[in-house]
């Protein structure tokens, strides 16, 4: 019987110290996912989650969501919540002196009761900021006769209150209809124990009010009693929030400036999450709006994206700040930052960051005061209304899939193109609109190839990822040989060539494809022969080979200078000079149209050497004459070699003439010399 009676002992006591662990204790929304640390408005806020809201004596308030998406009144647009702590731990009587206040029928009435009372001074107090009592939600209800924790209740009801306590009824939907139940039982921040009121007065008794004990019984008592402390509720306008943060690390920024957008994590804890909001401020007058000529829209896999925004009227002050949000086309946050610090107006750049998928996105720019210290103490922030700046990441059109096929040394045709797409022959830089289905293309290198992309629409699709069409060029033709032409002008060739080539005159533009080895039947001009284009393979280099006429037949010529005697001494000068006239005006450059000239040539070098003439030789003047006929003679010879030579002798068909004439006049001179020696002998 004794051990019984331990174990029942044990589990009360269990039940005991579980019924005054505090909601902190409990894990909620762990498992959830989804939900940022930053959210829009309190749809990150869940039941059973807290906020952090007003400061009272130094510390700040920590609230117990009971409904996130309702008052409690079952409107939608405010959220209930209920003091986690004990704000004061005792002496905070129902009714002081058990007597009916002005206005009451009974002390335990809610209405003008003195803890009615702490509550409207309370919601009016220094605990809230101004822009915080705007926030507190205005609200009446009524709750009817009920039974709840085995006790009988009597109406009760609020009369456009902001700040109450809990009525019984509310007590059993939003913390647990059983004694104990886990939240019931509180303590104050610094952990001190104490019971709290309820607004709901006992049915059968006009002097006792309801109560929440130590444990977390709910239960009676009279309304002078002391013991019971203050645990408040209120609602919260939803409407007055802007948007909410967790309340450690929330609004974690990049360094303040063009690079300050971080991305928002998503919001896990082993515990309940933990929130502050930011509240709309309707007394800041901020404007921005993205700067004149700036890049709203951007394809997908942008890499370097900026926004200038230009902003007015913004707060300033230590803890003030020009901030952004970048939100997705549903309204969840992604990145944010602090854009700039205690800066009144100006034009700051924003990059946004890379990865963003196709569609709409709205960068909020806003001037905050960010309220926080080293002390780890939250408090709510303020902010102007959001000034949206929309942005648009559009998907790109397909990448082409076109092709090139060349018909020159630098162009060629593209097919498989539109009229939507563009291209590019110098690597890029330059892009020309395509006017068809197909279109013929110039300025087409090896170096740069062909670039093709599809501008899309500029409104939902960007223009695409560029094709290249790789582009290579033949060699230039080499070893070719050429012949020219005869008298006829169209007997020329071009040999040593095949059929992967083709050829034009110059100044045409009419390329002829090469059918043999050899191209025939060409005139005297300058030609162009070049590898022929071939899929992306571009013509090569021209190689340029004029055809002349060939060489004038100069035999006859060389024959006539082969007929002139070896001793010009032995003719009188004159001619003599008409020979060397003769021979000097024979030009070496005539071709084959020039062979009448040429045969001229030959015919007046006949015609001076016909005319030589001889001259007459007396006998006093033999021995002299003969002296000086050798030396005149070699003289003579030697003069006719250097004319001939100066005037650029015409070509013969006799290369020895030179070496026979030549020993024939050392004879000579010999013989002279002999027959001179002999004479003066005999003479003797």
């Amino acid at each position: 019987m004794k051990q019984k009676k331990r174990i029942l002992s044990l589990l009360l006591t269990v039940v005991m110290v579980l019924g005054i662990v505090p909601f902190n204790s409990v894990v909620a929304n762990a498992e959830e996912t989804g939900t940022k640390k930053i959210e829009l408005g309190t749809s990150g806020v869940a039941d059973k989650d807290f906020v952090y809201f007003g400061n009272y004596k130094g510390t700040d308030i920590k609230w117990k969501v009971l409904d996130a998406d309702k008052d409690n009144t079952g409107e939608t647009n405010g959220m209930f919540l209920l003091s986690e702590y004990l704000l004061e731990q005792d002496n905070k009587p129902f009714d002081a002196d058990r007597n009916p206040n002005e206005g009451q029928t009974n002390p335990n009435e809610w209405q003008h009761s003195d803890v009615q009372g702490w509550c409207t001074a309370f919601a009016d107090s220094s605990a809230f900021t101004s822009a915080e009592k705007e926030a507190l939600k205005s609200v009446s209800k009524s709750d009817a006769d009920t039974t709840q924790y085995g006790s009988y209740w009597g109406t009760s009801s609020l009369a456009s209150e902001k700040v109450f306590y809990l009525s019984a009824a509310e007590t059993a939907t939003y913390i647990g209809a059983n004694h104990s139940a886990e939240g019931l039982a509180t303590t104050t921040s610094g952990g001190a124990t104490g019971a709290w009121w309820l607004w709901s007065p006992s049915r059968h008794s006009t002097n006792i009010a309801g109560i929440v004990g130590v444990v977390g019984t709910v239960t009676y008592d009279f309304v002078d009693y002391t013991f019971p402390g203050v645990r408040p509720a209120f609602n919260l306008n939803l409407e007055s929030v802007l948007f909410s943060s967790a309340a450690e690390g929330g609004k974690s920024s990049g360094i303040v400036g063009a690079a300050a957008l971080n991305s928002v994590p998503e919001y896990t804890s082993d515990t309940a999450r933990a929130w502050k909001v930011t509240l709309l401020d309707a007394n800041r007058n901020f404007t921005a709006q993205a700067a004149e000529g700036t890049a709203t829209s951007a394809a997908t896999g942008y890499s370097n994206w900026s926004v200038d925004v230009t902003y007015n009227n913004a707060s300033t002050g230590t803890n003030e700040y020009v901030s952004a949000m970048l939100c997705d086309a549903s309204g969840n946050v992604l990145y944010y930052g602090k854009i700039a610090q205690s800066s009144a107006s100006g034009t700051q750049t924003v990059n946004i960051p890379t990865g963003l998928g196709a569609g709409n996105y709205t960068l909020k720019v806003f001037s905050e005061q960010i309220n926080a210290d080293e002390n780890g103490n939250i408090k709510t922030d303020y902010a102007s209304a959001f000034q949206d700046i929309n942005l648009k990441v559009l998907p790109k059109e397909e990448t082409p899939s076109a092709t090139f096929t060349a018909t020159s040394d630098n162009g060629g045709t593209l097919a498989g193109v539109t009229t939507d797409m563009s291209y590019s022959v110098d690597g890029g830089s330059n892009w020309t609109a395509i006017t068809g289905t197909t279109m013929a293309i110039t300025g087409v290198t090896a170096t740069n190839g062909v670039k093709v992309r599809d501008n899309g629409n500029g409104t939902t699709t960007s223009t695409s990822d560029v094709q290249t069409i790789p582009v290579t060029q033949a060699a230039q033709p080499t070893g070719l040989l050429q012949t020219d032409c005869s008298a006829t002008g169209n007997d020329g060739t071009i040999s040593n060539v095949n059929n992967t080539m083709e050829y034009k005159a110059s100044g045409s533009n009419d390329w002829k494809s090469v059918t043999g080895s050899t191209i025939t039947n060409l005139s005297n001009q300058t030609y162009l022969v070049r590898i022929k284009a071939s899929g992306t393979v571009l013509a090569s280099e021209s190689q340029s080979i004029t055809l002349g006429y060939k060489d004038a037949d100069y035999s006859k010529v060389d024959a006539a200078i082969a007929k002139v005697p070896a001793d010009l001494t032995l003719y009188t000068d004159d001619s003599v000079k008409a020979l060397k006239d003769a021979i000097a005006a024979v030009g070496k450059d005539k071709n084959i149209t020039e062979q009448a000239t040429v045969d001229e040539y030959a015919a007046a070098i006949q015609k001076a050497i016909d005319g030589l003439e001889k001259k007459t030789v007396t006998a006093d003047t033999a021995d002299t004459a003969d002296t000086a006929d050798t030396a005149d003679t070699v003289n003579t010879v030697n003069t006719a070699d250097t004319a001939n030579e100066g005037a650029t002798a015409p070509r013969t068909a006799d290369n020895s003439n030179i070496l026979f004439w030549w020993t024939v006049l050392m004879l000579s001179a010999g013989g002279i010399v002999t027959i001179g020696m002999t004479r003066k002998k005999h003479a003797k």
